[in-house]
């Protein structure tokens, strides 16, 4: 009986301490990213899509080889608010060999639809928005007025 009750405590001590591990679930958008509503839900590289202008019309390129060369820019975003812009242009504007550049930003991440881009430019920081989780609209800047012309550069995710 004494072993029957030892093996019956045994047993209970052994299915009590094998307990199921809770399955915790993570909501993710496209990315793949945490969709927290946090900047980790635009961490990633971006890719440059198109410039519109104020009503929404893509602007076209001078040539193919112009559109190739400049749809190869991105900006990459990281998660301490550190940001690199690497932009490919034509030598010459319409020919010549694709080249690129790189500039270094901060940006401030508001909240899931806006960010803001410190980049020194003659129209000052550039408030982004995010139609959705894998698009943002940087407004375009027309240098001769310094001001926005209501335009915008498309990336997305």
């Amino acid at each position: 009986m004494k072993k029957l009750l030892y093996t019956i405590l045994a047993l209970s001590i052994i299915f009590s301490a094998c307990k199921k591990e809770e399955q915790v679930t993570t909501n993710t958008n496209n990315n793949g990213n945490n969709s927290a509503n946090t900047i980790s839900d635009v961490v990633g590289i971006w890719e440059f899509k198109g410039d519109y202008d104020a009503l929404g019309n893509l602007l076209p390129f001078e040539s193919s080889i112009q559109g190739n060369c400049a749809l190869q820019s991105t900006i990459t975003l990281q998660s301490d608010g550190n940001a690199i812009w690497t932009g490919y242009y034509l030598q010459n504007e319409i020919s010549g060999p694709c080249l690129s550049e790189s500039q270094v930003f901060t940006f401030n991440y508001i909240n899931s639809t806006t960010l803001e881009f410190i980049i020194p430019s003659s129209c000052g920081n550039a408030t982004v928005t995010l139609p959705s989780s894998t698009q943002f609209k940087i407004p375009s800047c027309n240098a001769d007025t310094e001001t926005y012309d209501g335009g915008y550069l498309l990336y997305e995710l």
